[in-house]
């Protein structure tokens, strides 16, 4: 119900115009709702608010920004949802150069690659994110969403299988079993057109 979400977000933000989680809610719910001119606007606003480094009263050393890759990502990953990929790679390429230890970033860098239809990059990027955070959900889904794509289901099999032996109850991890058991089953396709043919004989 994005629609209720929004107003929720928004009675939030009204109250309390600096919460940054009801910033960043507003945007998803905006995505949800597909109000794309109304998402880039607030997570633009959002980025704008966070300068790359920060300084402190009397002290001239800058110092990084801790909340600024959040945002820059949010606002590349904003583009990938609305389906603007050129622009969303723009944004991207320099967050995943200037934070190359990242595993979010490393992460989003390689769907977005894969969207752009460089399967190669999209592959290295994952297990470079993988290896910087093998733990991690994200990272372990991914994996397995490449050995899919590169038709190794036997290794995506033993990595979903220990995947829903700790997370039972994640959806995303139920719906990677789903696309597993899909992807290996027998598929038919066929193809229905209108045609318009001659015979020969008496009947031509």
């Amino acid at each position: 119900q994005p629609e209720a979400a929004r107003a929720e977000y928004a009675a939030v933000l009204a109250g309390d115009p600096g919460n940054q989680d009801a910033r960043y809610g507003l945007f998803y719910a905006q995505v949800e709702a597909e109000d794309f001119s109304a998402a880039y606007a607030t997570v633009d606003a959002i980025l704008a608010a966070q300068p790359p480094w920060r300084g402190f009263q009397e002290d001239p050393t800058k110092y990084p920004n801790p909340d600024y890759t959040p945002a820059a990502l949010t606002a590349a990953q904003a583009r990938f949802f609305g389906d603007q990929l050129a622009e969303a790679w723009r944004r991207m390429a320099p967050l995943v150069a200037g934070a190359p230890a990242n595993p979010d970033v490393r992460l989003a860098g390689a769907g977005l690659a894969g969207a752009r239809g460089w399967p190669h990059l999209a592959a290295a990027e994952t297990e470079i994110a993988a290896n910087l955070a093998p733990q991690r959900l994200s990272a372990r889904i991914a994996l397995a969403e490449l050995d899919m794509a590169q038709f190794r289901f036997a290794a995506a099999e033993k990595r979903i299988a220990e995947m829903l032996a700790i997370w039972p109850e994640n959806r995303a991890v139920q719906r990677l079993a789903r696309d597993l058991d899909a992807q290996r089953r027998f598929v038919l396709e066929v193809e229905v057109k209108p045609g318009n043919s001659d015979g020969g004989g008496v009947n031509a």
